[in-house]
């Protein structure tokens, strides 16, 4: 029988035998198994990595003049382990760096009970309270195990000052460039905004900042450091610098001084005619030069940034670029298409004639003119004159749904136009194999497929460049250093023939002349163009009150670099529903500026 110290002895070698067991089996877990996870560990505790910001691309109008550049602000950081009184370091800087209510930021804050709270009080509360907060998640960065943090990013020249006046041992500060806006709320639609992003790289939405991102945002650069055991940077240790890479920059077609007046003319006419929305798109049919881009609301790409309106459903609407990413039921405008069709096809010329003998049925379905009238024998001209649906529809069935649809994509409906801008809407156009008669007499007066603003004016830069259909072009350069990367015009396909063309310019002069337009009409020039009056469709029914209205304009006999075909649509003007009394005004309106900036001398 064993003694007792001797059972102690086997006991005590056992428990050394599992010990160093356990410390084998635990080496190889860490060397082997979790061999990655451990020298992640160790080059985090030994290293520091510091981002570059990169500086974004500039977006420059035509004449060279910054739409969207940078500002300089400052990144506040901290040294967190050389700190030691954390809290008298909040507490210093969180009056300096609390983020103050905006007047957005108040609405619903003030009290309804009748109180005596007074919103400079409440300013005050909520000041106070932000205060509190931003001295907690100050606290917490400068209580993580990090040799580097980052406190905060975009402070300004009078913050930073203020921050430096405080005299406090390791702190620093890096420059960075924050977007900015010089022009306001000037071609915001085009531009898009910057927000978002995580810490170190804001991200483009919308417009060309969204559509161009990967150009404009630029690669951001890293500094990596060698720390020593107490966590501190090693003078004498690894160093090594991967510089950032700037974005590059857009020149793009806008025209500024075209722009501010086409969106101060909007604007006012919105207002006038008592519309929901509108939009104008002016843009060179030649080489598809999109000249001005505007929608009425709009925004300050500006305010984007601001946390409380990007969550507004308000501004959510009004960030839409309703040019390019809203489609409608064009009506009316849509005829010159079908009578070009017609003519491409030799079934019908200007003088060839129609009985408009009253009201007709389709598939059991009735269809009459927009106004109840009807007036007997009439031609092709006095169809676009007249904007007659039953002539449109008679040409129409002349046409057939095979080879209607298949101009209708040819002059691009149902098709994105690649306009390039974050957003775009290719409308709606069924197959021609879907179409029963009353879908093919309806089309023909622009009834039952939907285009885009940009599509209309795509469409009819066809009348005014030869017959061809050109790819709107919002980006003429790309600027990468001293490198301009030219964007090339880009012309998709031939559509009419110059003999149709010749017909139709004459045709759409004549409906200007003499047409629902004529009482509004600029003297002295000659202007080729129609009027749309669509009603809007509504739970399969079409509401006799309300109307999207539209007028497309060009003037013919100008030189090509003067050239301009513009579109002005109006939502739910209710003034009047009918385009000739609010869009072909507004159009009118804006066809006397341009004519003195592009001093363009009267052709009659």
């Amino acid at each position: 029988m064993l003694k007792k110290f001797e059972v102690r002895i086997y006991f005590v070698e056992a428990f050394l035998a599992l010990g160093f067991v356990f410390v084998i089996l635990k080496l190889f877990f860490i060397q082997v198994v979790q061999n990655k996870d451990y020298l992640a560990k160790a080059k985090d505790q030994h290293s520091s990595v510091r981002v570059l910001q990169a500086k974004r691309g500039e977006i420059l109008s035509s004449d060279g003049f910054p739409l969207a550049t940078n500002k300089i602000t400052y990144l506040l950081f901290a040294e967190p382990k050389e700190i030691e009184d954390k809290e008298a370091y909040a507490k210093a800087l969180a009056p300096i760096l609390v983020d103050k209510p905006s007047e957005n930021g108040l609405k619903g804050l003030f009290p309804s009970d009748g109180s005596s709270l007074t919103s400079d009080k409440l300013v005050e509360t909520l000041v106070l309270k932000e205060i509190t907060e931003t001295e907690k998640r100050i606290i917490e960065y400068l209580s993580m195990d990090k040799a580097w943090v980052m406190i905060k990013k975009g402070l300004s020249r009078e913050e930073k000052k203020k921050v430096e006046e405080l005299k406090l041992k390791w702190l620093g500060f890096e420059e960075e460039p924050l977007r900015y806006y010089p022009e306001g709320f000037l071609s915001s639609h085009i531009l898009g905004y910057v927000a978002g992003g995580d810490a170190w790289e804001n991200q483009g939405y919308f417009g060309l900042e969204g559509y161009f991102n990967g150009d404009l945002k630029g690669k951001p650069g890293k500094i990596y450091e060698e720390l020593g055991a107490t966590g501190n940077i090693i003078l004498l240790g690894g160093f090594r610098k991967i510089p950032s890479q700037d974005g590059r920059s857009l020149v793009t077609t806008v025209r500024r001084d075209v722009q501010f007046v086409v969106e101060k003319l909007l604007r006012e006419g919105v207002e006038k005619y008592r519309a929901e929305s509108g939009s104008v798109l002016i843009m060179n049919p030649i080489s598809g030069d999109v000249i001005a881009l505007a929608n009425y609301p709009t925004f300050d790409p500006s305010d984007i940034a601001d946390k409380a309106l990007e969550a507004s459903p308000e501004l959510k609407i009004l960030k839409r670029n309703i040019v390019i990413s809203d489609t409608y039921e064009p009506g009316s405008i849509i005829k010159p298409v079908t009578v070009a069709a017609a003519i491409d096809l030799k079934l019908v010329d200007e003088y060839t004639t129609f009985n408009d003998d009253g009201p007709k049925t389709y598939s059991g379905h009735t269809i009459d003119n927009w106004n109840g009238k009807h007036l007997g024998i009439q031609n092709i001209r006095e169809l676009l004159e007249k904007s007659n649906n039953i002539g449109a529809s008679w040409v129409g069935m002349k046409v057939g749904a095979k080879d209607l649809y298949r101009y209708f994509r040819k002059f691009g409906f149902g098709e994105y136009t690649g306009i390039a801008l974050e957003g775009e809407n290719a409308g709606v156009l069924r197959d021609s194999n879907e179409w029963r008669d009353i879908d093919l007499a309806t089309a023909a007066f622009g009834q039952g497929l939907s285009l885009s603003v940009v599509q209309v004016a795509s469409a009819f830069s066809v009348f005014d460049n030869g017959g061809r259909l050109v790819k709107p072009r919002v980006v003429s350069a790309i600027l990468d250093g001293k490198r301009r990367i030219d964007v090339p015009v880009e012309y998709k396909r031939k559509i009419i023939s110059e003999e149709t063309l010749g017909k139709m310019r004459k045709l759409l002069v004549n409906a200007v002349d003499a047409g629902e337009s004529r009482y509004f009409n600029v003297k002295n020039y000659t202007i080729a163009g129609k009027t749309g009056t669509a009603q809007i469709p509504i739970e399969g029914k079409y509401d006799p009150n309300k109307t999207n209205v539209t007028f497309v304009g060009f003037l013919p006999n100008v030189e090509n670099s003067k050239k301009f075909v513009m579109v002005v649509k109006l939502q739910t003007p209710t003034s009047s529903i009918y385009a000739a009394e609010t869009a072909v005004p507004l159009w009118m309106q804006l066809l006397k500026e341009l004519v003195k900036i592009y001093k363009i001398p009267p052709d009659r």
